[in-house]
């Protein structure tokens, strides 16, 4: 038991009055009337103490009454555990989210974000429920909502803080508008249909130091929820001076004073910002180990504007990096080049025709696979008696066959096809695309040569293969100005129908319904079976 105002407890000594009363010494009353006393000497009554109480039940209830006063005053109370839950109750909810992106790497800004996460949590009460974000391009959570249930709300602000120091900010660009619209219906959605005697009151806080160039265009078309309340806390490094550089257009052109070996110049943007102490910058070019790499190239850049000029990159087989010295944050100050890895790619080609005539199919199809920066393609054409892979080499990416194959080679393709590989089969002969069966077995393939009247067209295109979608577009979509003089009839067995045959896919059909192209699924691999050639007497597909 407690009281709220315990000073009136002092009122109950005020129960001693009635005592008090009781046993005080007083004068006797009454009078008795006697002839005349003029001519002797006054004397005083004798007063004696009372050695008794009268009247107890009177002085019981007066003190009583003095005590019940006293009491009522104080206020008493019992004092009782109080049993409620968490999840019940009418507490705030916050959502707080953090900038973990490449800016906050600057100065002592993270450590400022943690500090204000650290205060925002301390204001909270045992009642509320809190969820802790940090974001950059995309959106991670450190501590959600549901995780109120489990965690003790004294423990709340350690256990974030921990999560929030196990994290750290990345390397990617600030997305401030497409983050808040994820937190925003996170909260928004939060507590809906449960019915509550007032509106709980939804805080979004978010921690930044709203570097400029965070992309905000997410909120441009979101409609903000109603009742969720928006609390920017920015965070301020200490120098402000932040320059960064970009390419802005990659290689231009040759520079006319290189050495034969030849440098490139590329065009690149510094950007300072608007509230930069520094103005003057260089760019200095750096190799894989940090030395520097030619002469430094000095830029003025005033606070707010950008500069856009051209450096020359060194001719050099090691990586190099392009550095903006002068600035305070270089975590935006480095632009990195890694020379190109070219592909090397294999194709084996498996025909009798020479590659200098222009009536085979050799003939265009190295020309086919032209050499490029990224991928340099080698048609290479084994004798009978050599395999379709070097000792030691990586296997072709692709067989193309335009001759009838033994049964040797014929279970060597097999193989190669079953373990990943592509093969073509060029149908140049009747005798060509028969001796493609084994790849499209447990089928049975009859092959006739057809005789059209005057030429034929491709008529049904499966554009949802992937082999075919990029002509998917209206643009390159029309194959009607392709005729095609001669093809091979190709069936499969009587008692089975093209379209039941497992594991083979027609792709496209001549407008006389023959088959042009199919796959076969043999294994990990595919092989496609073409009815025709691209040799110019078979069609003008060349």
């Amino acid at each position: 038991m407690g009281f709220l105002t315990p000073l009136y407890i002092a009122g109950l000594t005020a129960i001693a009055l009635p005592l008090v009363f009781h046993l005080i010494r007083r004068t006797p009353r009454g009078q008795t009337p006697f002839s005349s006393l003029m001519f002797l000497t006054p004397s005083p009554p004798r007063i004696t103490r009372r050695s008794r109480l009268d009247n107890l039940l009177l002085l019981l209830l007066r003190a009583l009454a003095l005590a019940l006063l006293a009491i009522a005053f104080a206020r008493p109370f019992f004092r009782e555990a109080a049993q409620f839950s968490l999840d019940s109750s009418q507490g705030q909810r916050v959502a707080i989210l953090v900038d973990a992106s490449a800016s906050m790497r600057r100065g002592d800004l993270w450590r400022q974000a943690q500090e204000e996460v650290a205060a925002i949590l301390e204001e909270l009460k045992p009642t509320d429920r809190v969820a802790l974000f940090a974001f950059d391009r995309d959106v991670r959570t450190l501590m959600d909502f549901d995780d109120q249930t489990e965690i003790d709300p004294w423990r709340r602000a350690s256990l974030a803080a921990r999560r929030l120091r196990e994290t750290s900010p990345s390397w990617a660009a600030t997305d401030v508008g497409g983050a808040l619209a994820i937190v925003a219906d996170r909260l928004d959605a939060l507590d809906q249909g449960q019915a509550t005697e007032s509106e709980l009151r939804r805080r979004l806080v978010l921690v930044s130091d709203l570097q400029q160039g965070a992309r905000l265009d997410a909120l441009q078309a979101y409609q903000w929820p109603d009742g969720v309340e928006l609390e920017v806390e920015t965070l301020t490094p200490v120098d402000p001076t932040n320059a960064g550089v970009h390419l802005a257009g990659g290689v231009v052109e040759e520079a006319p004073d290189s050495p034969a070996s030849g440098g490139r110049l590329h065009r690149v943007r510094v950007v300072n910002n608007e509230d930069a102490v520094a103005e003057q910058f260089q760019l200095l070019w750096l190799d894989a180990e940090g030395g520097p790499v030619g002469d430094a190239t000095s830029l003025y850049v005033p606070p707010g504007q950008s500069r856009v000029t051209t450096v020359e990159r060194p001719e050099d087989s090691r990586d190099l990096r392009l550095t903006l010295r002068g600035d305070a944050h270089p975590f935006d100050n480095t632009v990195y080049f890694a020379p190109p890895l070219q592909e090397e790619i294999t194709v084996v080609y498996l025909g009798a025709d020479p590659t200098d005539d222009p009536q085979g199919v050799l003939y265009y199809l190295q020309r086919a696979f032209p050499d490029g920066p990224q991928r340099e393609v080698e048609v290479v054409t084994p004798q009978s008696h050599e395999p379709l892979q070097s000792p030691g080499a990586a296997p072709p990416k692709l067989v193309v066959i335009a001759q009838p194959l033994d049964e040797m080679r014929s279970a060597e393709v097999r193989r190669y096809v079953e373990r990943g590989g592509r093969a073509l089969i060029v149908a140049t002969d009747v005798e060509t695309a028969a001796s493609a069966a084994p790849l499209f077995a447990p089928q049975t393939l009859t092959v006739e040569e057809a005789a059209p009247a005057d030429y034929a067209l491709l008529g049904e295109i499966d554009f949802t293969h992937p082999l075919l979608a990029p002509f998917a577009d209206p643009r390159y979509s029309d194959f009607t100005k392709i005729h095609f003089w001669k093809h091979r009839r190709v069936k499969f067995a009587e008692n089975r129908g093209d379209e039941e045959a497992a594991d083979v896919r027609v792709l496209v059909r001549f407008d006389n319904r023959d088959l042009a192209l199919m796959e076969s699924r043999l294994g990990d691999g595919r092989a496609y079976l073409l009815a025709t050639s691209w040799r110019p007497e078979d069609s003008q597909l060349a």
